[in-house]
């Protein structure tokens, strides 16, 4: 039915390799079973491909600076995948049950598409133990510990393989890139589908030290200053032409997927105003 595919970092230090196993191997679990693609060929990716029965694709083009390039990744996705969807996820993004039910509901609708949601965000400091009722246990620790990640943090993308058109060479993980999606699937007269109230996912907290030249490379803090020769880019490439969450036509709910109020043009043109504000416009990325 659908294929995940995505970029996993390399899988040093130890902290990185705990939270993106933890998250392919959420993956694996889904039913009905996913074609799981990993690509690149950084430290340990083809390793975990192995280990997980995943598909590895080392080719890939990246920017000088060594960032992933959106174009490259989503063709050789389409070129690779077996399955008539694809579902871009960032690797440190844990799936739950509820993942498949939304996309099963939405791949239903006979329109284009393109389902994206918001995240949890979650320190996890352990590998997950995935034997028995692990999903009810992440759920009580998001009631507990979880905070929502805003409308402008997208980690997964969910279509059809005919989508897209030309894609710019945008750097993945480098801000704006995934509101540029949003705004191209608008563009192009697709349903955008919000799924945060129907899937869960869960962004598990990490540093920052694999951008190059970033001056960000803490852990979480929202407020640190960060750069990178990438993110300038990006921002040159995608221009005014990025959207949210808050964008979406329809929204997935429990009794199933319903058109969304259009937002006025007063709204539309605040919101471009405000997203040129480094602060609104988060820059915290994979």
């Amino acid at each position: 039915m659908i294929t995940l595919f995505a970029i996993p970092k390399p899988f040093d230090p130890p902290r990185t390799a705990m939270i993106q196993r933890n998250a392919i191997e959420s993956w694996t679990l889904l039913q009905p079973k996913c074609e799981i693609l990993l690509f690149g060929a950084e430290r340990g990716t083809r390793e975990a491909a192995r280990r997980f029965g995943a598909i590895h694709v080392p080719e890939l083009a990246f920017s000088e600076h060594g960032a992933p390039l959106l174009d490259d990744l989503f063709r050789r996705a389409r070129e690779v995948a077996t399955r008539p969807l694809l579902a871009y996820v960032n690797a440190d993004v844990l799936l739950l049950a509820d993942f498949m039910d939304a996309v099963e509901r939405v791949a239903d609708r006979p329109s284009a598409f393109l389902l994206a949601g918001g995240r949890w965000e979650l320190e996890l400091t352990r590998p997950i133990d995935f034997s028995g009722a692990w999903e009810e246990a992440m759920r009580r620790r998001l009631r507990k510990r979880g905070r929502r990640g805003s409308a402008w943090l997208l980690d997964y993308f969910v279509f059809r393989r005919d989508l897209w058109g030309e894609i710019p060479p945008f750097a993945i993980g480098r801000q704006r890139w995934d509101n540029w999606l949003i705004h191209e699937a608008l563009r192009l007269g697709a349903e955008v589908v919000d799924g945060t109230k129907a899937i869960t996912a869960v962004h598990q907290n990490h540093d920052w030290s694999h951008i190059r030249g970033s001056e960000r490379s803490q852990w979480h803090r929202p407020r640190a200053k960060w750069s990178s020769p990438d993110r300038d880019r990006n921002l040159m490439l995608a221009g005014d032409r990025i959207r949210n969450l808050t964008d979406a036509t329809h929204v997935l709910k429990a009794e199933g997927v319903a058109r969304r109020a259009p937002r006025s043009r007063l709204y539309g043109k605040l919101r471009l105003k405000l997203a040129a504000v480094s602060r609104f416009a988060n820059p915290m990325r994979q």
